[in-house]
Formats: structure tokens, sequence, C-alpha cells
């Protein structure tokens, strides 16, 4: 499976006309399953599962882009294929962390799985040292992660996934937290998130709100409390105004997304 990558970077242009710069294709028995990237825009990260999907295994890989959007070949990160599929990728700006969520797979035979049973996990490869740092465990009432993030410097992971088997929550967790069970060192920030991302200081969590994610919030990693709301596009340009606003009030990065709306 080959994955298309838009001009990054300095090829700005090629982002804004849709085209492909450059192709990069996943070892042969492999499939790219999610993707992440560093500050810079040239280095990332992919994470494949088998392709045909015959068991369940996780790679590592980095590559680099040239300023014209070209890729370099994959490189094997230093750590052993894991056993699961990846759910999702974040890196530290400076590319030396990356953190990861794994979940496992059913097994062959059928029988009831209780909702505290380990089900995946949350790591952390250490690129300096070449060896996962850290993981936390999460269960089947908690479900994995689909949206992982990380601050810039690397000390600060945001994530959602479910509290108790009933409702989403959005989460952070400090790298430094001994491995263990995500719930016992992870602190719940937000109630119902359809979706999290830590800003790049790690001091902010943004979530999408609301029945249809109509709404965009900001919430302090700290105190817990919201800080700033941007609500969907109104029909008045008044009341447009208004929210960009407001939006720039509360934090830049929520007016730009409240002016792209």
């Amino acid at each position: 499976m080959s994955w298309g990558i838009p001009g990054f970077a300095g090829g700005r242009a090629l982002c804004h006309t849709g085209a492909v710069a450059g192709r990069l294709s996943a070892p042969a028995g492999q499939a790219f399953a999610v993707i992440t990237g560093t500050a810079s825009d040239r280095t990332f990260f992919a994470a494949t599962d088998l392709n045909p999907q015959t068991s369940c295994q996780t790679h590592f890989y980095q590559f680099s882009l040239s300023a014209d959007g070209q890729p370099s070949a994959l490189t094997a990160l230093p750590v052993r294929p894991l056993p699961g599929l990846p759910t999702a990728l974040a890196a530290s700006a400076d590319g030396r962390l990356v953190a990861y969520s794994v979940t496992k797979c059913a097994g062959e035979a059928a029988g009831h799985i209780g909702n505290g049973q380990v089900s995946g996990g949350i790591g952390l490869i250490n690129l300096v040292t070449g060896h996962v740092s850290r993981h936390w465990s999460y269960t089947l009432s908690e479900d994995y992660t689909t949206d992982l993030s990380m601050s810039a410097d690397g000390s600060l992971l945001g994530y959602s996934n479910y509290l108790n088997a009933e409702s989403p929550v959005g989460r952070v967790l400090t790298a430094s937290a001994p491995s263990g069970p995500d719930e016992r060192y992870s602190r719940i920030v937000i109630r119902n998130p359809l979706t999290t991302a830590l800003s790049s200081d790690g001091s902010l969590i943004y979530a999408m709100i609301g029945a249809r994610g109509q709404v965009l919030a900001a919430y302090a990693t700290a105190s817990r409390s919201r800080c700033c709301t941007a609500g969907p596009p109104q029909p008045s340009p008044t009341r447009s105004l208004v929210t960009r606003q407001v939006a720039m009030r509360c934090y830049p990065s929520l007016a730009l997304l409240a002016a792209r709306s």
C-alpha cells in the first residue's frame, strides 16, 4: 500500500493545489495505519499493520521529506514489532519521543471478556535510548484511543477514551508517570468530547464537543476548567465576527479554527 504525500513546509504550493509531491510504499505485506510528524514538517513516523491481516502486529518506521516533498526510504525504529493493531501516534517537536496506542486483537476462542480486562495500551518510545520507556495499559471498558497527542517538549500526553464503558472522556497523562494502568496515572479534563488535541505547550487541551461536534472548546490541563469556546458558523455576519473576536481573546489557535469554519 502506498501513501500519497502532499507538499509540506517548502511545498506549500502543492498543498494549495492538492497535487501529490511524492509517494511512499509500505513494506511488502504491510499497510500504513497511522502517521504523525514533528515540528519541522520534515521528519515523520508511521505505524503499520499486516496486509493481509493474517495476525495482529504493529511495526514502527521513520522517514523524512525533502524541501520539495520527496520522501526518503523507510527506516525501522529500534523497537521490536508489537502484538496488536496501531490506533494512534504522536511525537515530540524534536522527534526524540514517539507515543503510540496499540489495541489487542480478539483471540480465536470465543468467551466472555470482562470490562476490566486489559485490551491494549499507550507506550512511549525514547529514540535516544532506543527503548520503550513507558507503557500504560487500558481496559476493555475504556476502549482504545485514536486521537493521541503530545506537547512539544514531550512531557504531556493527551487523548480520549471511555469511562466505565459509558461516556467518552478527555485525559492528560504525564510522560514521566510510572508504567501501569492509565486510569491510575491520567487525569480526566473533559467530559463527552468527540476528539481532543493538546496545545503545543501542553497548557490547553482542545476538544470538539456537542451532539455533532459543533463547538470547539479549550480546557486548561492544570485546572481542568473550560477557558475558551468557539461555536459553529452563524448565518449572521455580525454574530460570526463576534465568535471570531471571542476566540481571538481566548487563544489564537481557536481564532484560526473559527475563521476556517
